[in-house]
């Protein structure tokens, strides 16, 4: 259990870090935001028609929807040394007792609350991918922000591993 739980811990840490770069990129590119602006106009892929204000704004929900994975990620690693911390106490309880049946519980609850963080930090990243399609036009936009919720649907609800979890936490 150690072993997996530092694994995640790694996982999320690691997660956590590239965020962080990549938000550095985009705060630091913000300054020259104009400039990026002008370099782009030779872009084909880019929408030729985005004034640099709406060109600014997009930049600035990218690195706003960065922002909230990076919240996700650091929240999700705060949850995971409260998940330790819990866990840590129950070495205290006596093996069959009441108490330990809640703690355990309520150290799972806390764990679960930090997958769930952790998924909603991955999930940005789809989104922050569906946002880079502003830059070549809202509806190319749309079409990728649909698309991506549909594989982000498929892969919660309709996968083989989102059933086997589910069949999994129906048998609990």
């Amino acid at each position: 259990d150690a072993i997996l739980l530092g694994h995640i811990s790694n996982s999320i840490s690691y997660f956590g870090s590239a965020t962080l770069l990549v938000l550095a990129g985009l705060v630091g590119s913000l300054v020259n935001v104009s400039r990026i602006y002008q370099v782009t106009r030779d872009l084909s892929f880019f929408d030729q028609g985005m004034t640099a204000e709406s060109f600014t704004l997009c930049f600035a929900l990218l690195t706003l929807i960065m922002a909230l994975c990076f919240f996700a990620f650091t929240y999700a690693l705060r949850k995971m040394a409260y998940t330790f911390a819990l866990l840590g106490g129950l070495q205290a309880s006596p093996a069959h007792s009441e108490e330990t049946r809640i703690m355990g519980e309520q150290a799972a609850i806390v764990l679960t609350e930090a997958v769930r963080s952790i998924n909603n930090g991955i999930r940005g990243f789809y989104y922050a991918i569906a946002a880079l399609f502003l830059f070549s036009g809202p509806y190319v936009c749309i079409a990728a922000t649909i698309i991506i919720t549909a594989i982000l649907y498929y892969r919660q609800m309709l996968s083989p591993t989102a059933r086997a979890i589910a069949a999994y936490v129906a048998a609990l």
